[in-house]
């Protein structure tokens, strides 16, 4: 007569343990954004950041524009009583460090900046008061925007994903 115990064998225990880890290991791996992913959700982000700033612009009378500091962007205000441009509070319009690796250039109205303009930029940047970056594309209580081609790459992956406006429809990915 042969006893029979309850319970699970060390070899069932075992295939169940590698199947979990292997199907840990698919889910895992869907989780992570691959650069590309990574590239395009930035881009939108930046789209939708540039489009809520000028539609709040229109809609609370303000004057607002992108700065760029290193590796990231902003939304700036116009303080006319100070004359100054200042940072924004809106959780959107923070400075957003850009993920590593991501960069962004910025051409106004079909003009790339040179090396020259970007040190004059720079040297700006370090003169103003207030610490913050220049405003670099104006997006005005008349719904007016400058025209501009920013052009978000990653040098990992060779792609880009370029946010422009030609000045009066709004902002567009392409």
């Amino acid at each position: 007569m042969r006893l029979r115990t309850q319970g699970f064998s060390l070899l069932e225990i075992l295939l169940v343990l590698a199947l979990l880890g292997i199907l840990l290991g698919l889910f895992s791996a869907n989780l992570s954004p691959s650069p590309q992913q990574q590239l395009n959700r930035e881009a939108k982000r930046i789209q939708a950041v540039l489009q809520f700033a000028a539609d709040e612009a229109v809609m609370q009378g303000l004057e607002l524009a992108l700065a760029l500091p290193e590796q990231g962007y902003q939304i700036l205000r116009f303080n006319p009583q100070e004359l100054a441009w200042e940072a924004l509070s809106d959780k959107a319009f923070l400075v957003h460090e850009l993920p590593e690796g991501m960069r962004l250039d910025l051409s106004l109205q079909d003009q790339a900046l040179s090396d020259n303009e970007r040190q004059q930029l720079n040297r700006l940047k370090k003169q103003q008061s207030n610490g913050l970056p220049a405003p670099m594309v104006l997006l005005l209580s008349s719904g007016e925007l400058s025209a501009f081609e920013l052009r978000l790459s990653m040098a990992a992956i060779n792609a880009e994903s370029i946010i422009y406006s030609d000045g009066y429809s709004g902002v567009t990915l392409r």
